[in-house]
């Protein structure tokens, strides 16, 4: 796929999750993100090069519930602008 995006449901404790997202060549970029309940991230490779695998970690291995995961073809939105509604378009 071109882009992902999820909720993550941090029900125990807000934390940082880091992400490594690989492509076929390996790793093509990282993030990030504070997250508590309901935090939206979503990533969209403008390159050539599909997304293959996302990883998430916590440095204190707390859990990761995730939620309404989408994938899609790389369309680009602007989250800051946009409801969750116009978000899930974006990611079918």
């Amino acid at each position: 796929v071109a882009a992902f995006g999820c909720m993550f449901q941090m029900a125990i404790v807000a934390c940082d999750i880091n992400m490594e997202i690989y492509g076929p060549s390996g790793l093509i970029g990282t993030d990030t993100i504070f997250a508590s309940m309901n935090t939206f991230w979503g990533v969209s490779n403008s390159a050539d090069e599909m997304i293959t695998e996302i990883i998430f970690t916590t440095a204190l291995g707390e859990p990761k519930l995730v939620d309404y995961v989408w994938f899609g073809d790389g369309e680009t939105v602007a989250t800051q602008e946009a409801t969750w509604d116009q978000l899930k378009s974006f990611y079918k």
